[in-house]
């Protein structure tokens, strides 16, 4: 390749460069820029609990280059609290209210703002509320009362504005398992904390749980199923279980609320089976008797 084929695109690409820097940064624009809005000097008793809009567009003026400079810079629109009371405000915000931290570096651009907006004050308080333990499913809520569970401590302290702590009467926790239990000793969990609110202490809780007093007990004449499409008679037909678990848990089971059973695959062809069983949650099979059945296949 000839250094001519070379030299003629690159002049052409240092061209467009140039004509493109000339357009957008050394000529004029004129740009909106959205702009944050903060309430300076509040006191720490009371609270900003809405800005409506949270933001709004300024008009900027000027070349390219330094509206780009604008853009890295901290800049905000700045309301002081003493033009404020309690309630809401309305106010009419212009460029007067723009704060720019390196305003030197700016005296080149044109600002333009005249837009209403509102600002809400209230107080801010602080209030002790219980602490609600919330449950990821009703069979965790059952395993859960069962062992008294409480939080450790039984209060919370929240700070927010006053017409929202108001109608606060509980902090939850985020939902409880069963699983948590098993995964740790020390079960400690985070708070939810509400939309407004600013601060709540503490923001974790320890689970305190009773140990469960535990049981046995043996059920007799528990029916075993099994396959009558392949099997003509099974001896003997019923099986006593030994169960142990939570007393409050053991002395409601029923029979029927046990499964016993044997499992016939294809081609089975010995004269005896083991005994299987489907039992309630949170309860442990100990010892059964028999431990399997004679079973008579079809002719």
């Amino acid at each position: 390749m000839s250094l001519k084929k070379i030299i003629v695109p690159l002049l052409v690409l240092i061209v467009v460069i140039v004509i493109w820097f000339n357009q957008n940064l050394f000529r004029e624009h004129r740009t909106e820029i959205p702009v944050e809005i903060r309430v300076l000097d509040l006191p720490e008793d009371l609270v900003v609990t809405e800005i409506y809009p949270e933001e709004i567009d300024l008009l900027v003026e000027g070349r390219g280059i330094d509206i780009f400079r604008f853009k890295r810079s901290p800049y905000y629109l700045s309301i002081s609290y003493n033009e404020l009371n309690l309630g809401t405000n309305e106010l009419i915000l212009t460029e007067q209210y723009l704060h720019l931290e390196e305003p030197q570096h700016h005296t080149d651009l044109r600002f333009t703002l005249n837009r209403r907006i509102s600002v809400v004050i209230d107080r801010s308080v602080i209030r002790q509320v219980p602490v609600e333990l919330r449950y990821m499913t009703e069979q965790d809520e059952f395993y859960f009362q069962q062992r008294n569970a409480s939080s450790q401590p039984l209060e919370i302290e929240i700070v927010g504005p006053n017409n929202l702590v108001s109608d606060i009467t509980s902090i939850t926790t985020v939902p409880l398992s069963r699983e948590l239990v098993e995964r740790t000793a020390d079960l400690t969990v985070e708070l939810e904390i509400p939309e407004g609110i600013l601060g709540i202490k503490p923001d974790i809780v320890s689970i305190n749980l009773e140990s469960l007093s535990v049981i046995t007990r043996t059920i007799p004449l528990i029916n075993i199923e099994y396959p009558q499409d392949k099997l003509s008679l099974i001896i003997p037909q019923t099986v006593t279980v030994k169960l142990e678990g939570p007393a409050d848990r053991i002395q409601r089971i029923r029979p029927q609320m046990i499964t016993a059973y044997i499992n016939i695959p294809e081609g089975y062809e010995y004269d005896f089976a083991n005994i299987q069983f489907r039992l309630p949650e949170d309860v442990k099979l100990v010892e059964f008797t028999p431990v399997r059945v004679q079973i008579f296949h079809h002719e």
